[in-house]
């Protein structure tokens, strides 16, 4: 540790001897010494030993420029774009800076082109017209960024009109389709109602595609309010489920396979995201129960549960509503006799009625937006399923004609009229007739101008998956009847 003035004074021989060791131990030790020396120099070395810090003197001989720490680190002044801290001898203005705290700035030509920091990277971040490209094995211009046009390209060249040229090729999107029926559930935003925007007691009694179960169940459709439809939640109907036993109550759907024993899209350690909004007074109520592959709604023959997570609330919208999430794992084999992944939402066992809605299953392990389908493609939906005609006592839509000979005698051939339904069934379905005044399992007969009801079973039904004819049997009781008419359900669910 040693300092030196460097001014060797006239002094006896030993004196001068001692004066120059000193200076030469300043020299060997870069005047190592926890203050700076006295004497200071343009150019003078200087090893801080109170900083750890090596410095130079600088030009002016009035500061310390910091070369590096003592123990190895090299430091760098922070340095401008224009003039980095860190430049090439040939290339000033072209190198590494320091734009804040915790930020590495890259320029080259006097201009940032990227910007590393604690919690993004930025290129361009200037504004500059500047361009970023990304080669592959074959083609120059794989990725392209074109800050000129703010435009992206793909696979091709750089274009000015066009958001990408060239083929852009996804497997997939969350691990489902790019778009459109992700969703699996059919009506989970509650749109369709064809038996009723009420239903008690168990089985399909209301909302289309969904049962009720538990202990004297009530589900009831209901209005989202304009406030909470301000707050987010994105559909106009809700599901209300209670159970009028204050007791468990719920709503499940039967998701159909591609065919019965065959799994498709539900492979065994694939992903999937069960998301629904729900709202009520006590939280503990909103429940998902578990997910199994069944033959039937009922449950029959139904599988172990597949994996399931705890459920999350995503998102909070005030008004004791809330959207919750959960990831399932198949994890279940499907039985050959299965026909269906049963799901359930429910009012746990304090009978607290709980509103749900926005209801979606979809591949991958995010929960997406709800996804909309249009109202026709959501009705014809569930008419695969279950069919009515019309309002049982009030539409009176569906007629079929029978001819007599006028004389209040019924011909010896049969006669009557195919009802198409909208959508073709997915099994022969059951039909239940219902008269002009709501009468179930009798039709309305017409002659002249009276109208009476007659017994369903004096009439023979024929249904197939697409269709429905109503005939008139060979005989002659019924008199000259003009038409029978009435409304029917045609019942295919799982």
């Amino acid at each position: 540790m040693a300092t030196h003035d460097y001014v060797i004074a006239n002094a006896s021989g030993a004196a001068v001897r001692a004066d120059l060791n000193n200076a030469l131990a300043a020299i060997v030790t870069n005047n190592s010494n926890a203050t700076e020396p006295a004497t200071t120099y343009a150019y003078q070395w200087w090893a801080d030993t109170t900083a750890g810090q090596l410095k130079l003197r600088n030009a002016a001989n009035d500061d310390w420029v910091v070369i590096g720490e003592l123990d190895g680190t090299k430091l760098m002044e922070d340095g401008t774009a224009a003039a980095p801290g860190l430049a090439f001898a040939d290339d000033l203005d072209t190198g590494f800076f320091r734009p804040a705290a915790n930020q590495l700035g890259v320029a080259t030509n006097g201009v940032e082109r990227v910007e590393f920091g604690t919690s993004e990277v930025v290129f361009n971040d200037g504004g500059e017209d500047i361009d970023f490209r990304i080669e592959g094995d074959t083609e120059p211009n794989l990725f392209v960024v074109n800050a000129g046009d703010d435009t992206l390209s793909f696979g091709g060249n750089i274009t000015s009109d066009t958001i990408y040229d060239g083929d852009v090729q996804m497997a997939s999107l969350n691990s489902g389709p790019l778009a459109g029926f992700r969703n699996q559930i059919i009506n989970g935003d509650f749109r369709i109602w064809q038996r009723g925007t009420s239903g008690t007691g168990t089985g399909y009694k209301s909302a289309d595609r969904w049962r009720n179960a538990g202990s004297s169940p009530v589900c009831n459709r209901s209005t989202i309010t304009s406030g909470d439809a301000s707050a987010g939640v994105p559909c106009t109907y809700a599901a209300t489920i209670e159970s009028t036993a204050s007791a468990f109550a719920s709503l499940s759907q039967a998701i159909e396979l591609p065919a019965p024993g065959r799994p498709g899209p539900y492979q065994i350690g694939t992903e999937w995201t069960i998301s629904f909004y729900a709202n009520s007074q006590n939280v503990a109520d909103i429940n998902l129960g578990s997910i199994r592959f069944a033959d039937d709604s009922d449950g029959t023959n139904e599988s172990g549960p597949n994996t399931l997570d705890a459920v999350v609330k995503i998102e909070d919208l005030g008004s004791n509503w809330s959207r919750y999430s959960a990831k399932m794992t198949v994890s279940q084999s499907v039985a050959g006799s299965n026909t269906c992944l049963r799901m359930s939402l429910s009012s746990k066992s304090n009978g607290d009625p709980v509103q749900y809605t926005g209801v979606q299953l979809e591949p991958g392990p995010v929960a997406t937006p709800f996804e909309h389908r249009p109202i026709g493609t959501e009705l014809a939906l569930c008419q695969r399923y279950f069919e009515a005609s019309g309002t049982p006592g009030s539409s009176r839509v569906a007629r079929w004609i029978a001819i007599s000979d006028g004389n209040g005698v019924a011909p010896t051939f049969r006669s009557g009229t195919v009802m198409f339904f909208q959508t073709a069934k997915r099994v022969t379905p059951t039909m239940t007739y219902f008269s002009y005044n709501g009468t179930s399992g009798a039709v309305s007969a017409t002659s002249g101008s009276s109208t009476t009801n007659i017994d369903g079973t004096n009439l023979a039904a024929h249904a197939t998956k697409y269709g429905t004819q109503l005939r008139r049997p060979s005989i002659t009781t019924l008199g000259s009847i003009s038409q029978y008419w009435g409304d029917f359900y045609a019942d295919a669910e799982l």
